[in-house]
């Protein structure tokens, strides 16, 4: 195995047992997984060496807070091409939880990562939550909801209807309203966090998987009304392509 497998595979001793376990619960596809991320270290020790000097001016912000590990390959053999290209790349992850996102990027070369849940979280407004809830009682009413430059009315019904296999869900159905009213507030919760991700990593590009989704849609957002240019990935029905 090449120089540095283990101590990226296993920052401490708990995540070994968290692997035993998983292992245990799902052998077949656990194995699958392990046999993968080896050839994965293995066939890509060249991507972990020989890039040329990173321009700390060119930063890319690479979104993988939810992604599958497909998608994560994906994104980091973008990284990786931005990387070749002098651009400095930056993970951002949602917890340290997520270890096979954190594996998987290392063995791509990919060691500057940042975690969603180690940034100062946003106080939840509950009185500006309530006031805007009261205010809509429409489908368009509720899709004007706006905060601090972020348009979180549309993320906000596009999270529903992917629950709800509904278009245009009616906002005033109780299922519906419980709905608005769990996320509203989470949502406006996360911008704060959102400008912090900004502010610390100071991007000029920012890669994101389903940018307009009520979970992260503010960081889409403010770094569009920042500047930064933003490139959504999306997976289409074929396996050699990307949109």
């Amino acid at each position: 195995m090449s120089s540095g497998y283990w101590s990226s595979t296993f920052v401490n001793a708990g995540e070994w047992l968290h692997d035993l376990a998983r292992w245990a619960k799902n052998p077949t596809e656990q194995r699958a997984v392990w046999r993968d991320y080896r050839r994965t270290w293995e066939q890509g020790a060249f991507l972990r060496r020989g890039f040329p000097d990173q321009d700390s001016d060119r930063t890319v912000l690479i979104v993988s807070v939810d992604s599958p590990l497909y998608e994560v390959k994906q994104m980091a053999m973008l990284g990786v091409g931005l990387r070749r290209a002098g651009w400095r790349p930056v993970v951002l992850l949602s917890n340290r939880r997520h270890r096979w996102h954190r594996r998987y990027f290392r063995a791509h070369g990919l060691e500057e990562l940042i975690y969603w849940d180690e940034i100062p979280a946003g106080q939840l407004n509950t009185e500006e939550s309530v006031s805007m809830l009261h205010s809509a009682t429409t489908f368009q009413e509720v899709k004007q909801w706006s905060a601090a430059d972020c348009w979180i009315g549309p993320q906000i019904l596009s999270s529903i209807s992917r629950s709800t296999f509904r278009g245009a869900p009616d906002v005033n159905h109780p299922n519906i309203r419980q709905q608005l009213e769990d996320r509203l507030p989470e949502t406006l919760a996360r911008i704060p966090v959102a400008q912090q991700v900004l502010a610390q990593v100071r991007p000029q590009l920012m890669l994101i998987v389903e940018a307009n989704y009520a979970k992260y849609a503010p960081l889409t957002d403010l770094a569009v009304n920042a500047g930064v240019e933003v490139i959504q990935v999306i997976q289409p029905n074929r396996d050699d392509a990307f949109i």
